[in-house]
């Protein structure tokens, strides 16, 4: 089973899905969209898959009609935080570009007609 691990950029779904599943796939570890999805194929050959994405696009849901969707429900102000925190280059580089792509994965949620499991990660106490 392939499953979609989604949310905010800095949202904790690498973290989260590789505490949750033996095989995990991350466009971030590889070269491209397009390379995470025959990686994720070939590996699903073998057992489940989180494959990770903020939120699937086309040519995934075509690719993985089947998949089961999870949305990791992190708060925006905790994903700037994760972001801060880890420094990764690529999400540094423009935090009001990262802002505002977490801004419309919330709009992307608000209108998804697929069923998703939502998960908390962080407790009350972490949330604003």
């Amino acid at each position: 089973m392939i499953y979609f691990v989604c949310g905010l950029i800095g949202a904790g779904k690498t973290t989260w899905a590789k505490k949750h599943f033996q095989t995990v796939t991350d466009a971030d570890e590889e070269r491209s969209k397009t390379e995470q999805i025959r990686k994720t194929l070939t590996l699903s050959e073998h057992g489940d898959v989180a494959h990770i994405t903020c939120y699937p696009t086309e040519e995934e849901r075509m690719v993985f009609p089947d998949a089961k969707w999870i949305w990791i429900d992190t708060d925006p102000v905790r994903a700037m935080t994760n972001i801060m925190t880890r420094g990764r280059v690529t999400d540094m580089v423009d935090l009001p570009h990262v802002r505002n792509k977490n801004e419309m994965l919330y709009v992307k949620l608000a209108s998804c007609r697929h069923p998703i499991r939502r998960i908390t990660v962080f407790s009350d106490n972490e949330r604003w």
